[in-house]
């Protein structure tokens, strides 16, 4: 995908990596503050409606997905 084709040529690529599962916790930097949170694939449509995942680009990937 072109985020932005008009003004930049920086491109989006989408991977799919199924079968993946936890196997430790996130190693972070010190001051990195990031929480994942793991969500059931049929739960997007509805985080798609209600605004939960609003960015373009995650909405594009889940609909190349569908």
């Amino acid at each position: 995908m072109l985020p932005n084709p008009a003004i930049h040529s920086a491109s989006c690529h989408v991977v799919l990596a199924e079968g993946c599962c936890r196997n430790a916790e996130p190693d972070l930097d010190p001051l990195e503050n990031i929480d994942v949170l793991l969500r059931p694939r049929s739960d997007v449509p509805a985080m798609i409606r209600n605004g939960e995942l609003c960015h373009a680009l995650v909405i594009a990937a889940f609909a190349l997905l569908e």
